[in-house]
């Protein structure tokens, strides 16, 4: 039951990449450019109060418009894992009517958590969905200084097995109790104004409060679909955790919230 449960969250974790990938970056990140963006993450996190717990590089690219048969998946998923000198790691295969998916779990020579994903999908000619096969990998650890490290040269190795992929990163931290939708809201705008981001687009909900921003210390942005935004903060307060939750992603956060 777990295994399908990994597999199903595979294919959302694909799917909401592919969303990104759909609003493009006015250009690539190079290595030391993912860095600055992971410096001046860390910034804004931790200028609400809050410690980081957690963060991730991605590296999404949709591959070609086809349906590939497994066997091509767990070649690309090798090539790739070569590629960032994988060492050890364990592999799981999920195939159905909509979609076959390849992943890889291991960690690099280096010591970073890697998580590499091979997903196609058919698509839906009536609906004029083509197929596609998709390329994910993620560098996770709860460390910027570790995450700055994996980021150079990590795009440069998957350009032989992917050259238009975006890259893309997040960190989470946590403030200890509750905050207001207020507070959450003050604590988010001094944290972007920290780092001279101007607000593009916020909205609130209960127990959430969530901002697009453009900021000149990163050099790359979306651009389409108005205003040009390069950060995505989020603060939202967990019942499970009973922590208030503080995401900050370029250019926008990976994980639901």
């Amino acid at each position: 039951m777990l295994r399908y449960w990994k597999i199903a969250l595979l294919i959302c974790l694909v799917a909401g990449s592919a969303l990104f990938a759909a609003r493009r970056l006015s250009r690539q990140a190079t290595g030391d450019e993912i860095a600055n963006q992971i410096d001046v993450l860390a910034t804004v996190v931790e200028q609400t109060g809050a410690q980081i717990v957690d963060g991730e590089i991605q590296y999404f690219a949709v591959l070609d418009n086809s349906f590939r048969p497994m066997a091509k998946l767990e070649r690309l998923l090798l090539q790739v894992a070569e590629a960032l000198q994988i060492t050890t790691g364990t592999v799981e295969k999920g195939a159905g009517e909509t979609y076959r998916v390849i992943d890889l779990t291991g960690r690099s020579q280096e010591g970073y958590n890697t998580h590499i994903v091979v997903q196609s999908n058919p698509g839906d000619k009536e609906a004029g969905i083509p197929p596609q096969t998709y390329l994910l990998v993620v560098v996770s650890d709860a460390s910027p200084a570790v995450l700055k490290a994996a980021s150079a040269g990590f795009a440069g190795r998957l350009k032989t097995c992917a050259a238009n992929g975006q890259l893309s990163c997040y960190l989470t931290g946590y403030l200890s109790g509750k905050r207001s939708n207020n507070e959450m809201a003050r604590l988010a705008r001094a944290a972007l104004q920290a780092v001279e981001a101007e607000p593009v687009e916020e909205f609130s909900l209960e127990e959430l409060v969530s901002y697009t921003a453009y900021t000149p210390r990163l050099s790359a942005a979306v651009t389409e679909g108005g205003a040009p935004f390069n950060v995505n903060l989020a603060v939202h307060y967990d019942n499970f955790l009973e922590k208030t939750v503080v995401w900050a992603g370029f250019p926008l956060i990976h994980d639901p919230y």
